[in-house]
């Protein structure tokens, strides 16, 4: 996170966007929110633009997809906006896994 606030953010159109996944597990407790707190905040204060942060796993992104009947409230970050990943394409979905995902899918 320090080296992506080093960016000049000047230069570019409405600053710069980092993607960011954690394991869900970290933000599970208010001790880990209130990190994730701290992170956000001193990354600002670093002169970074945005960030955003998927905390939902590669395995529950691919149940919504075998079964988006039962995940019609996930909600997942694209570009800029919010949707419920139920309803985007396939190929935005895959896209959605593919940036996230650390393991193989």
């Amino acid at each position: 996170m320090r080296s992506a606030a080093k960016l000049n953010q000047d230069v570019h159109s409405g600053g710069t966007l980092l993607n960011l996944r954690l394991n869900e597990d970290l933000v599970s407790t208010k001790r880990g929110q209130s990190n994730l707190g701290a992170m956000i905040q001193t990354f600002f204060s670093l002169g970074a633009f945005h960030v955003q942060f998927n905390t939902i796993s590669t395995e529950t992104l691919r149940k919504a997809q075998k079964n988006p009947e039962n995940y019609k409230d996930l909600l997942v970050r694209v570009a800029g906006y919010s949707t419920q990943f139920v309803n985007l394409s396939r190929s935005m979905q895959d896209a959605i896994i593919a940036r996230t995902a650390h393991e193989n899918y």
